[in-house]
């Protein structure tokens, strides 16, 4: 049987930057804001596990990392607006098992365990769900939510502008073969 093969950073930016070049020709980019006037689909609770968990994921470093894209408040809004019952309850699923994983290795929730606790559980947790067997709901939920964390910080402007370099129309003179050593950051374009 074949199990999946873990995705690189560098393969979930190039999914991601064709979605940020689609968003961008139809002004998505601010996606990640929040929407006013529309109640959470998370609890708090469950807001703050997501918004750890893809700042594990997506840490700031040189560049802002996924809680400053809101990369929470869009998977949010995805499942407050767009997504079916069944992506909601496997995406919540996945959210809850952060803190079953942490109560059951440490007797806590998530949100209460140091730093490097929950970094070691997400990595974890990620191997497990990445060298599960395709047909483990579980390990494909953590899959799309992990899909989802990357799709929405590439999508924000923060992702599109402050870790990839963004060009609003590059012009024929663009060198799309260029060594990444020589420009710095990969690019999002319109």
């Amino acid at each position: 049987m074949d199990l999946p093969t873990r995705p690189t950073r560098r393969a979930m930016m190039q999914q991601a930057i064709v979605l940020v070049s689609g968003a961008a020709a139809f002004g998505a980019l601010p996606a990640c804001a929040p929407r006013s006037g529309e109640g959470p689909y998370f609890s708090t609770d469950e807001m703050n596990v997501l918004r750890e968990v893809g700042e594990i994921m997506i840490p700031a470093t040189d560049t802002p990392g996924a809680e400053a894209a809101g990369v929470h408040d869009f998977i949010d809004g995805l499942m407050r607006t767009w997504a079916s019952d069944d992506t909601r309850e496997a995406i919540r699923g996945a959210v809850h098992a952060f803190d079953a994983k942490a109560r059951a290795a440490h007797n806590m929730a998530f949100t209460a365990l140091d730093p490097a606790r929950k970094a070691a559980l997400v990595a974890a947790h990620d191997a497990e769900s990445f060298d599960a067997p395709q047909e483990d709901e579980g390990a494909e939920a953590y899959r799309r939510l992990k899909g989802l964390v990357f799709h929405g910080y590439y999508m924000s402007e923060i992702g599109a502008t402050q870790e990839l370099q963004w060009v609003n129309a590059p012009g024929p003179d663009a060198r799309r073969d260029a060594p990444l050593a020589e420009v710095g950051r990969t690019w999002a374009e319109q």
